[in-house]
This record gives C-alpha cells, structure tokens and sequence, in this order.
C-alpha cells in the first residue's frame, strides 16, 4: 500500500524545493518515460504554479549540460540513481517534458477544477460553452432572479416576500423586489459584515422570516 506523505512548513523554508524534490523522486524512479504526466502538482495562486513549473524546468536543464544541481541530485538519490545515472535520467525527462509540455499538470486549485468540470459538462448538466465569471455582483442579480422566479403563495420564499411587501406598505414604500433584496444581500455579502452571512446557515436555509426578523433587529442597532 502506498504511503501518503504531508509536509508541514512555514513560509519561506523551501516547500518548493521540497515539492519539485518530490516530484523528480517519482519520475525517476519510474521506467516509464511519460510518468510526470499522471502527477497531478496542485497550489493556490498563479505566480506559484508558474514558479514551480520554471524550477522544474531549470533544474533539469542543468542535467542536458551533464552537471545536475543540488535539487536534481537529492531527487535522484531518493530514487537510488548514481549522479550519472541522474544527469542521463534527467536529460531525457526533460526532453518528454518539452515534446509533451501540455501533459504537465502544474497548475492552481481552481484550473484544476475548470478543467474537471468542462471535462463532465454533460454529467454535470451544464452547457458546453459555459464561462465562468468572477463578478460577484452578477452573479447575485442572477441567484435572486432565480430564488424570486420560484416564488409561489404556497411555499416559504412566496411568503416572506408577501410579508416583506406587507412591511414595505407599512412603512409607505414602494416595494421592489429585485432591488431591496439585492441591496440587502450585498450588505450580508460585505466584508465587514460577515458575522450576518452565519446566520443564514444551511439548517436555517428556509427559514426566511427569521432571517429577516434577525436583519432587522441588526440593522435596528447599527442605524
């Protein structure tokens, strides 16, 4: 059975090092000349992804040269390579890198994920061509049409916004519904008011009235 290693490290102490490490160990421990392919490497942002494929990428450069760095040479004795053994390894897994460099799965949690999805966009029912947008207040226009499109008399969304007109004519509003719940969600939203977001939490899903009566006490104390 294969081990599951973790690594626990403060900033700056050489996780990529570690990682990159990690990495070469496997693939040259492999016969097989496209293993990096079947290593998925994963990390949070951009500028890291782009970090570790350039230290992988640098470091084997160093074996077509025939004089491989510190990092190649600690990856190759974890694997049981002699130095030579390593510069050759190296030379040639840099050379499969290159010829296939599509196959090298370094890349940020949330590619990682884009990809997986558009891989079971069928399985998943989603469109073919869907995209993805980082705006979030579009994103909140469009949940609302949703949430006020399923609105009936007869079920709980309908009836908090029968009550909430109620209270609007009590206090001789106009009442827009679309607009008093965006602006009302995007309060909840803010940052500096994420203590709200835990009280709608996913066991008080549906209960709108006492989301609503804890909104406005809130609201009452703050103004």
């Amino acid at each position: 059975m294969k081990k599951f290693v973790v690594y626990k490290s403060s900033a700056g102490s050489g996780k990529t090092y570690t990682l990159i490490r990690e990495f070469l160990r496997i693939c040259f421990a492999s016969k097989e000349p496209m293993i990096f392919s079947r290593i998925l490497a994963i990390t949070f942002t951009n500028k890291a992804a782009e970090e570790m494929r350039e230290r992988l990428v640098s470091s084997l450069e160093s074996c077509h040269h025939g004089k491989p760095v510190p990092l190649v040479l600690d990856a190759a004795k974890a694997a049981g390579l002699s130095e030579e053994d390593a510069a050759e390894k190296g030379k040639q897994l840099l050379k499969n890198i290159l010829d296939h460099y599509g196959s090298l799965a370094i890349s940020t949690i949330d590619r990682f994920s884009h990809r997986l999805i558009r891989n079971f966009t069928f399985d998943l029912k989603l469109p073919a061509g869907f995209e993805v947008s980082l705006n979030r207040d579009v994103l909140l226009q469009d949940a609302l049409k949703r949430v006020i499109a399923k609105a009936t008399p007869h079920n709980r969304i309908g009836r908090y916004m029968s009550k909430y007109a109620e209270y609007n004519s009590e206090e001789s509003k106009k009442f827009q519904p679309e607009e008093d719940l965006y602006r009302l969600v995007r309060f909840m939203f803010n940052d500096s008011h994420g203590h709200l977001q835990k009280q709608f939490t996913p066991n008080g899903r549906n209960d709108y009235e006492g989301f609503h009566e804890h909104i406005s006490h809130t609201l009452e104390k703050m103004y």
